[in-house]
């Protein structure tokens, strides 16, 4: 009796090995990120594949012993005890690794430092800007803000460890001074309104793919590339973050990281982030969501918005690897908030994904001129009149032209960079450095600016409106 019921288990747990498999691969691919990782990276492909099929390797071997080992019936006893030790083994994996998936995007390894963000924003007047902080103890924070021409008033985030402190109705380009309770003075400068007569130009830096948590990243030229940033906060308005911040999104770790390196800077220049693949990784957006989104959204759907600064206007797309995860609500939101600006002002569209740009083979697959992004939405970008593009995923820096759309790669804020092996016929000025690119904005001009890690200037262009 306690050998049938001892049999009946082992039987149980071997029937149960491609169960769980198979739910653990329905899970991974209901996952935003996956199907892009997949298709790209084919260490990935071979690694997922290889998880995914071990819940076949205990059944098969026991077919195999059940069909050539019966009449060796001390083989076949010493076959049947290693697959059922297998079987265990594999089940215990499966269960680990989908358990630890499961939980590494509702682990918090500690007190973030603020960044301050641009709101989301359509219409005429300035967006407001948000002070994001998070803290591993439930609390309320409290900040005073405040300038010389204006009194000083207190503005309380909502409790709980998802801080939102909201600095509305600033000034364009007055300076203003805030203070976290027990923490520093820290001042900034509001954005500047280029339609107002007597502006000044908007300076906007761009960069992108850093992969904080990675040993493989060039961390001192993104350190040298941000003390620079830092020591013109001043002249600079705007820095826009183009994907690729962490090396494993779902890691905290790798956010913790990143926060602690990037807060000095940019609690100080207002900041504007998109996603990239590597942040989305197996749920890793919510820890994005959870530091960089300035209203504290939970949506995997709220990762694109819209960020109007005067008659310049942002629209930040959901797009990591390439058109894998873009919806078709998001292609519609798209094409009506394009329609809905004046031809006269600037439409700039930011993505971490790339559309036009130079590249090599990687891994069997080309990463340059990514033809489903330029079949999608290089139709959209032509038809309402898009002036700029600008994108990272690719560790190179370019400038590119097509169609009288004009598009930028900057994805060289710290990665390993690139080898050039395809030039794009689309490509007007490309290099393989670490960087970053200026844009400078009046109402007609726009000056693009490109710069080596040391502050090197290496090409410029400008567009006219």
């Amino acid at each position: 009796m306690a050998k049938k019921k001892l049999n009946r288990f082992w039987a149980l747990i071997l029937i149960l090995n491609p169960i769980a498999s198979l739910a653990l691969g329905l899970w991974v691919f209901s996952l935003p990120g996956t199907l892009g990782l997949v298709r790209w990276d084919s260490f990935y492909r071979l690694l997922v594949g290889l998880v995914l099929s071990l819940g076949l390797w205990a059944p098969v071997l026991w077919v195999v012993g059940r069909l050539f080992l019966r009449k060796r019936k001390w083989l076949a006893k010493i076959w049947g005890v290693g697959v059922a030790a297998l079987s265990a083994a594999i089940l215990a994996f499966t269960l680990g690794a989908w358990g630890y998936l499961i939980a590494q995007p509702m682990l918090k390894s500690g007190d973030k430092p603020p960044v301050l963000l641009v709101s989301s924003h359509s219409g005429a007047a300035m967006p407001d800007l948000t002070l994001a902080v998070w803290t591993k103890t439930p609390q309320q924070l409290t900040a005073s803000l405040g300038s010389e021409t204006e009194p000083t008033r207190s503005i309380l985030s909502d409790s709980g460890r998802v801080h939102r402190l909201l600095f509305p109705k600033l000034q364009p380009e007055r300076v203003y001074t805030y203070q976290l309770e027990g923490g520093e003075s820290v001042s900034f400068r509001a954005l500047p309104d280029i339609a107002l007569e007597g502006s000044k130009p908007m300076k906007v830096v761009f960069s992108s793919d850093v992969h904080y948590g990675s040993s493989k990243s060039s961390a001192e030229k993104t350190t040298r590339m941000m003390d620079q940033w830092l020591s013109r906060k001043d002249e600079i308005d705007l820095f826009c973050l183009l994907g690729d911040i962490t090396e494993l999104g779902f890691m905290d770790s790798d956010w913790q990281d990143a926060l602690d390196s990037l807060s000095p800077v940019f609690s100080q220049i207002p900041m504007i982030p998109v996603i990239g693949n590597h942040d989305l990784l197996f749920q890793g957006y919510r820890h994005y969501l959870d530091y960089l989104h300035p209203e504290g959204r939970t949506s995997f759907e709220d990762l694109y918005r819209r960020v109007d600064i005067g008659p310049v206007h942002f629209l930040l797309l959901n797009a990591v690897w390439g058109t894998e995860d873009v919806s078709r609500e998001q292609l519609a939101w798209l094409e009506a908030q394009l329609a809905s600006i004046p031809q006269d002002h600037w439409k700039v569209v930011l993505s971490h994904a790339y559309y036009y740009a130079s590249g090599s083979t990687f891994a069997g697959e080309p990463w340059y001129d990514n033809r489903e992004m330029i079949r999608i939405f290089g139709p959209i970008f032509e038809k309402r009149g898009v002036d700029l593009v600008v994108s990272g995923h690719n560790h190179l820096l370019e400038v590119l032209e097509h169609a009288g759309v004009t598009y930028a790669v900057v994805g060289v804020m710290g990665a390993p960079l690139d080898t050039i092996t395809y030039r794009s016929p689309a490509s007007v000025w490309c290099r393989d450095v670490h960087g970053w690119m200026e844009v400078t904005w009046t109402a007609r001009e726009a000056t693009l600016q490109f710069f080596q890690w040391d502050g090197v200037p290496l090409f410029s262009q400008t567009l006219t409106k």
